[in-house]
């Protein structure tokens, strides 16, 4: 759904208040709520991103993008090996000078990281993996970047901020029971992919079967199907 079909199906879930009563204005920010909210809870592909940035010899500090939520992993794509997250307390321990060297380690403070030990060289090019902050809708033709089969979440989301806003707490109770049956067994996009990691495992078995041949079966998801 885009921007405007969300405002309209938000309407009706609230018996089509008018215009005068509340003005789509209104309406899309109780949708960007309800986006924003669901954006950051729940695993999606396309609230993850990819950048890289290249070290300066003898600088350690370094900004992180600014529609950064988290940071999931920073990577040396130089060295081929990923940075071990640590946190202030190596900072605070570290010698005056400091030991330069390409970098291992990182801390994340606000906006930036800071890598350990000190890049001893320019042109180390460091990957940053993170969980992005989505653009709010704006334009009618706006589509979130959610899938298609989690749009219905940001109606109900957004309709318990209406409620909420309205200082009507029996309304908000029910918009949240409702909101919470509904992404209860909804498994994220990432979840759902997790099947294909999960490559087949054997089955332990006795060397000599007990009797008749010997099973082939094994974890590949036919189990019952087999033999």
């Amino acid at each position: 759904m885009n921007f405007t079909q969300l405002r309209s199906a938000l309407r009706r879930s609230i018996k089509n208040p008018g215009e005068q009563d509340v003005p789509e204005a209104d309406l899309g920010d109780y949708i960007n709520e309800g986006y924003r909210d669901l954006a950051g809870r729940y695993q999606y592909h396309q609230t993850r991103k990819r950048c890289t940035f290249v070290t300066i010899a003898h600088q350690a500090k370094y900004q992180l993008p600014p529609d950064l939520a988290s940071v999931l992993r920073l990577r040396d794509n130089t060295h081929g090996r990923k940075l071990k997250k640590q946190g202030d307390r190596l900072i605070a321990s570290q010698h005056v000078p400091k030991f330069e060297h390409w970098p291992h380690k990182y801390v994340r403070y606000r906006n930036y990281v800071e890598l350990v030990p000190v890049p001893d060289a320019d042109g180390y090019v460091i990957e940053v993996y993170y969980i992005a902050i989505p653009q709010l809708l704006s334009l009618d033709t706006d589509v979130p970047v959610l899938p298609e089969t989690w749009h219905r979440g940001v109606v109900l989301r957004a309709r318990w901020h209406y409620f909420v806003d309205r200082g009507d707490s029996e309304q908000a109770t029910e918009a949240l029971n409702l909101f919470s049956i509904w992404v209860a067994d909804k498994p994220s996009e990432i979840e759902e992919e997790t099947v294909d990691i999960d490559s087949a495992v054997e089955v332990p078995e006795l060397t000599q079967p007990l009797y008749g041949r010997h099973s082939t079966r094994f974890d590949d998801g036919l189990f019952d199907f087999r033999d």
